[in-house]
């Protein structure tokens, strides 16, 4: 046996063997069961200062943007058909869109 088969086989000695894997039940905290996922991502969304805007609509979002833009906000948007008044290209640091 060659020193390299040696080596070889000292790993094949010493490998984890394989075991299977427990099983365990889990319950989703986004199930509509427990908690809607729209509810939750609202949640989220208001606890770090944004705001969801309503509609399903392409237009109805770019008629909430045109209003927080004319109260005065800065509104960055990466959505096909809606402009915001500030371009993401141009935003080097997150500070930058403080209001």
């Amino acid at each position: 046996m060659t020193s390299r088969e040696q080596f070889l086989q000292c790993f094949n000695e010493i490998a984890v063997k394989e075991t299977a894997l427990p099983s365990f039940e889990f319950e989703s905290p986004f199930e509509d069961s427990v908690m809607p996922v729209k509810d939750v991502f609202t949640e989220v969304l208001v606890k770090v200062g944004g705001q969801l805007g309503e509609g399903n609509k392409v237009s109805q979002l770019q008629q909430f943007v045109t209003q927080k833009i004319t109260q005065g906000f800065q509104v960055l948007s990466v959505v096909e058909g809606v402009t915001g008044n500030r371009d993401p290209a141009q935003i080097n640091n997150p500070h930058q869109l403080a209001d």
